[in-house]
């Protein structure tokens, strides 16, 4: 079942990338795109004062607690202006999928075989069909609201913090960054329900007990630098329950910094 949850997360996030970079093709990749074959590669630095251009995340989760084995582990190295990002994904043991997006292409991947290279104007067209929430087989609705406060950086997971559960702690300096510090103490659930003939619903729930520090600077989004969570999940449906606990890792560094560069693959 590892895999198969590793997959899936990978799946959602690629997706995500690719929506967003079609969207913003038209003033991003404008040279990039006019030579679909040979797209120019991005690098960070610059910016003007209080804009985050570029900057590296990383992201790892622990089966049981922060002394388990790694059940994800992913790097991304993202530049905004043009839009080029490079995901690592893993699962502690080796690298499962790697995803280049320069311009308008996107290159795939998968347990070291050979790159896929794909135009993401092509995804765009695919995805509509399955992007609609019409298109959805899922009636979902939240019992408790998430966290409104809390902007995420392209490319960055977002956290399952429910509105009202953060308390602040105290100001910190974490990765070169001034930050506002948080006890979180939160539980968050929705329940989804599948359509004839399955007529299934489940409830899931997160609690998420641990820290997260929120970037305090001017003109800059109110993302999360660092976070150091215990979260339990536990998913009910038809009167089974399943949980899971992961303790989850992540942090943003290397903000605006010119050593972040992202190329095609070679």
């Amino acid at each position: 079942m590892k895999e198969r949850r590793s997959y899936l997360w990978v799946l959602l996030i690629v997706l995500s990338l690719v929506v967003f970079a079609c969207g913003s093709a038209d003033k991003t990749t404008s040279e990039a795109t006019s030579k679909p074959d040979m797209p120019t590669g991005g690098g960070g630095g610059g910016g003007a004062a209080g804009e985050v251009t570029s900057y590296h995340i990383h992201s790892v989760k622990y089966e049981g607690g922060n002394s388990g084995p790694v059940n994800d582990e992913f790097t991304a190295d993202v530049v905004l202006e043009p839009l080029s990002i490079h995901y690592v994904f893993g699962d502690g043991q080796k690298t499962t999928m790697e995803v280049i997006i320069v311009g308008g292409s996107m290159w795939t991947q998968v347990l070291g075989m050979a790159w896929v290279e794909t135009q993401l104007t092509d995804i765009e067209e695919q995805l509509a069909q399955v992007t609609e929430p019409s298109a959805s087989p899922l009636n979902m609705q939240e019992a408790t609201p998430l966290e409104d406060n809390l902007t995420w950086l392209l490319g960055q997971p977002h956290l399952n913090i429910a509105k009202g559960s953060m308390t602040l702690s105290g100001d910190e300096t974490i990765n070169g960054i001034h930050c506002k510090k948080y006890v979180v103490n939160s539980v968050y659930s929705y329940t989804a329900t599948m359509p004839a003939p399955l007529n299934a619903t489940s409830t899931i729930t997160f609690r998420d007990q641990g820290e997260i520090w929120v970037a305090d600077k001017s003109g800059w989004p109110t993302f999360v630098v660092r976070s150091r969570l215990t979260e339990v999940t536990t998913t009910e449906v038809s009167g089974n329950s399943n949980s899971e606990i992961l303790f989850m890792e992540q942090d943003v560094t290397d903000i605006n910094s010119s050593d972040i560069k992202i190329e095609p693959p070679k």
